[in-house]
């Protein structure tokens, strides 16, 4: 299994990992038991995502995922956040293994839940 460049530096490197205070919006996708899971959490301010952070294990392609993720909606729009999709984090990272894609579409799913938990609590428009 190969990856890229861009994604190992991002695995090795990574900024959004973890939550400090809890979030304002938490979106969840994926299985505990099968170990295969991502959270995003969202922390909102004036209309806005001031920032978002991630929790998942184990998989470099989730890890990388998340945090690119992560750090691309902080500081941005629901609008800007809800554009992104798993083409979209493919082009981002250069590319993942076929058999981890799935892993990108866990990240959008947990993305999409805690904007939808967000629109809910009334922190995003």
């Amino acid at each position: 299994m190969r990856f890229s460049k861009t994604t190992l530096t991002r695995f090795r490197q990574v900024r959004f990992q973890g939550f400090e205070d809890r979030p304002h919006a938490l979106g969840f996708s994926g299985s505990l038991e099968s170990g295969r899971f991502t959270y995003i959490g969202l922390f909102c301010s004036q209309g806005r995502i001031s920032e978002a952070r991630f929790r998942c294990f184990n998989c470099i392609s989730a890890i990388a995922a998340s945090d690119w993720v992560c750090e691309t909606v902080t500081g941005g729009s629901l609008e800007d956040a809800l554009s992104i999709s798993v083409p979209t984090i493919l082009e981002a990272l250069e590319g993942l293994p076929p058999n981890k894609v799935f892993c990108a579409q866990l990240v959008v799913d947990a993305l999409r839940a805690a904007l939808e938990q967000a629109q809910k609590k009334g922190c995003l428009p």
